[in-house]
């Protein structure tokens, strides 16, 4: 037999003295029951109890007692999981097949509940005392067979969810909150890791799209891959209710996929199932894993919610194969894998002609291409823009390519249409963590950081376990003026991404606007030394002149080579400015604070703050001007 304390998990997260006292209650009641009818009490495992019995119906009557019990006493609630079979004991200590099966049914029993295999139910059907009732047939976890399973009925059970425990995990998780693990790779090859992240992908996308469901983000849902935590630790962590995980075995053509959903707020399995076919049926398959868990959950789908699950964007097989591996990479963002994905992507099309998705993947690689420096060259933005549009030619409610329209706007210096397209995607897309980065972005840019709460709230719920919102937190504070609460988060991010340019790009910045210049100065150093050829280390070299000072070296590194390459990439503006600033070069910065405007920066609450200029440019008629106009912009902007 099996019990086990009903959110015990969540209070422990909560209130570890309480869910201590609990366990003590816990212990009080339940022992001199399972005395009393000749059982063994065996271990505790966490918050649940494994014991065992001489009879079937000793176990039974004892699991009721147990429950009438916990039932007057209000102070928790319980689960109970009972199995008749075979164990061997060893050290004090309980093994075999029925400890698994007992522990599996205990995990699926209601609140309040006990439920029991069907060879308990065989000993015990010819006693009067002991009602049950069939529930369902179950695959169990390492268990071969389904099993059958029962419920013992029992009589004045008024038990509700209503016990100080239940309360809170129900109040603290939204109820119809869904978090998908990583699919397993189960194939020998490891190369084919990438179609089970991308199966995983695609199901997070088909979800975050129903109104009605809260979704963990991919990008908080990859860092439990491989992990060993617990389904409720998991859970706890994400603050979602049920937890979305499976398994895919691919050979060459052929394809196993398992999936099951559970409840984590009591462990109960809602739903499981294992799928069988070929490439050629892994949109059946995906649409299909999407349906059961709308059903599972009670979810009631639009006409249009509807439409989005029956679609099969790439009929294809070995195209959508093209599609996950390019998709994946434009999640990475490197050179490698940006060109990959323009190739696949290609050759997708030339397989299967014009093709929506297809295009909206293809305009987001050269879209990051452009955008993240690795070719910063205007013909990358012509063919962003161009195959954004085919995109939606064929599809009007493309949310991908609408997002490379909106960063297209950005790019151009239009704000405001930006902001307005990444709320179209928004509206297509509710938990599409990217674009709320950027919707962020720009009421930030817009001189109104004051408007990100409400999506920094959302954002937070939805990507709890990554560094995304910890940056724009410090991103909003940082734009606020409020610099120091800005390089906690900032080093923290460097910390966790200690390679890249832009998070040392941002570091720097802030140390710098913190006048720690020393430290500034070292990180600026990393960036010439890592990528001296790039515009981030060419940009060093300058930077760090101006900022030790040094105004003949400054104005050297201040090559044409590099105010080409600012010039044509937002976030160097600014920063360009502030180097002429710091080297009293104030017609070049009141020339570049003009760039920034191009591109539709008007941070206005930071300027305010931004010591270097009112004190080199105060009495520049270009530099008033320039408050002038983002103060405008600011009050102008429609959030």
């Amino acid at each position: 037999m099996f019990t086990d304390i009903v959110g015990y998990t969540a209070l422990m997260g909560d209130d570890e003295e309480k869910a201590f006292e609990i366990l003590k209650k816990n212990r009080k009641l339940q022992r001199p029951i399972i005395e009393q009818y000749g059982g063994k009490w065996i271990k505790e495992l966490g918050d649940g109890v494994l014991a065992c019995f001489t009879t079937v119906s000793d176990a039974v009557n004892a699991a009721i007692k147990i429950q009438e019990a916990c039932n007057v006493s209000k102070d928790f609630l319980l689960r109970i999981g009972i199995h008749h079979g075979e164990i061997v004991f060893e050290d004090n200590d309980v093994f075999g097949d029925a400890v698994n099966v007992a522990s599996r049914i205990q995990a699926l029993a209601p609140i309040g509940g006990i439920w029991i295999s069907e060879s308990v139910h065989n000993n015990v059907s010819n006693k009067k005392e002991i009602n049950t009732k069939f529930v369902r047939a179950e695959t169990l976890k390492h268990v071969k067979e389904p099993v059958r399973i029962y419920e013992v009925i029992l009589e004045n059970n008024s038990v509700q969810q209503s016990s100080s425990i239940s309360k809170s995990s129900i109040q603290t998780t939204p109820d119809k909150s869904i978090a998908v693990l990583p699919f397993v790779n189960m194939s020998s090859d490891p190369e084919q890791e990438y179609f089970s992240d991308g199966l995983t992908e695609e199901i997070i996308t088909d979800l975050s799209q129903l109104k009605k469901l809260l979704v963990i983000s991919r990008s908080s849902m990859m860092t439990f891959k491989g992990t060993h935590k617990k389904l409720k630790e998991i859970a706890n962590e994400v603050n979602a209710r049920y937890i979305l995980e499976g398994s895919v075995r691919k050979s060459g053509n052929n394809l196993r996929i398992t999936a099951q959903l559970i409840d984590a707020i009591d462990d109960g399995h809602l739903w499981a199932e294992k799928y069988s076919g070929t490439m050629d049926d892994v949109f059946d398959i995906q649409e299909k894993v999407s349906r059961s868990i709308v059903d599972a959950l009670n979810v009631k789908l639009t006409a249009k919610e509807e439409a989005i699950l029956s679609k099969h964007p790439i009929q294809n097989t070995q195209a959508y194969e093209w599609y996950i591996i390019a998709r994946q990479e434009t999640i990475m963002r490197s050179e490698k894998g940006l060109d990959n994905a323009v190739a696949l992507t290609q050759r997708g099309l030339d397989l299967v002609g014009d093709n929506a998705l297809l295009y909206s993947v293809l305009s987001t690689s050269y879209l990051y291409l452009f955008h993240y420096g690795i070719r910063p060259e205007p013909s990358c933005l012509d063919k962003a823009r161009f195959y954004a549009a085919k995109s939606l030619e064929l599809d009007a409610h493309s949310p991908q390519a609408r997002f490379v329209q909106g960063m297209l706007a950005f790019k151009k210096g239009n704000v405001q249409e930006a902001s307005l397209k990444f709320k179209e995607v928004l509206e297509l897309d509710q938990n599409n963590t990217e674009v709320m980065i950027w919707q962020m972005v720009m009421y930030i840019l817009a001189g109104r950081p004051d408007a990100t709460r409400p999506v920094l709230d959302k954002l937070l719920k939805l990507d709890p376990v990554t560094l995304a919102p910890k940056v724009m937190s410090g991103t909003i504070e940082f734009n606020s003026g409020n610099i120091q609460e800005a390089i906690p988060p900032f080093k923290e991010w460097l910390k966790a991404d200690p390679g890249s340019s832009w998070t040392r790009f941002n570091y720097s910045w802030a140390l710098a606007m913190n006048n720690e210049i020393k430290e500034s100065v070292e990180v600026l150093d990393k960036m010439i030394v890592d990528a001296p050829h790039s515009t981030f280390g060419k940009f060093a070299l300058f930077f760090k002149s101006a900022l030790t000072g040094n105004r003949e070296s400054a104005l050297k590194y201040a090559t044409n080579e590099l105010k080409g390459e600012a010039a044509a990439i937002d976030y160097f503006t600014l920063n360009m400015a502030w180097g002429y600033a710091l080297i009293d070069e104030k017609d070049e910065a009141v020339k570049w604070l003009n760039k920034s405007l191009d591109f539709g920066y008007s941070i206005y609450p930071l300027m305010l703050k931004w010591e270097t200029f009112h004190r080199v440019l105060s009495d520049h008629p270009g530099f008033q001007a320039y408050m002038q106009e983002i103060k405008k912009r600011s009050e102008q902007f429609i959030v």
